[in-house]
């Protein structure tokens, strides 16, 4: 019985060591993890780096397996890479892929995060990890799910390769599945000039 005891008293001090009762549920933490990407996006809106990359952290600590909390934390690690000196960026666009690497891994459906691989692939340097090879591969597996914003990524790629060609292309096919896509009405009227 003492060791019992014992035990369930070392467990308790553990969880409230790291900041969780031991009457806490997983419904709880749930809640409390929502709350805190919440406020994620709160500063992300703001341009915020800092707290957003605080609040996206400890909401993934919360819940690890949520690929939504991946993807916004990759987001507050990008803005932060952005407002950050030259020596401090590879550091953040690191973090940044890592976690929208892992949203994908998490849920391979989730189009919005591999949206914003394209993206990272396209801007980033090959030593960061860019690569217009990945950044088409994510694009078909977009297409597969969400054919407008696969469309938009491949339009995306082709800008960034100087093929306005292929990029009014593909803006085209957006429009023919979507035909009030501001975005693409907007990217087809800028290619033209």
């Amino acid at each position: 019985m003492k060791t019992k005891l014992l035990v369930l008293t070392l467990s308790s001090g553990i969880l409230m060591a790291i900041g969780l009762r031991p009457a806490q549920t997983d419904s709880r933490r749930s809640l409390q993890a929502e709350k805190l990407i919440r406020q994620c996006l709160m500063h992300l809106e703001k341009n915020e780096a800092d707290q957003a990359v605080y609040f996206g952290e400890r909401a993934v600590q919360l819940d690890e397996k949520n690929t939504e909390y991946h993807l916004r934390l990759g987001q507050a690690y990008g803005l932060k890479a952005r407002q950050v000196n030259i020596f401090k960026k590879f550091f953040y666009a690191k973090k940044c892929l890592a976690e929208w690497e892992k949203a994908v891994e998490l849920d391979g459906r989730n189009a919005e995060a591999r949206f914003m691989l394209v993206e990272y692939y396209l801007q980033a340097p090959a030593i960061a990890g860019g690569s217009k090879k990945k950044a088409g591969e994510q694009a078909e597996e977009i297409i597969k799910m969400d054919p407008v914003r696969g469309h938009l990524a491949l339009a995306r790629i082709h800008e960034a390769g100087k093929d306005p060609a292929k990029a009014e292309f593909e803006y085209k096919k957006v429009l023919e599945l979507d035909p009030q896509h501001k975005q693409a009405q907007e990217a087809l009227k800028s290619l033209k000039k």
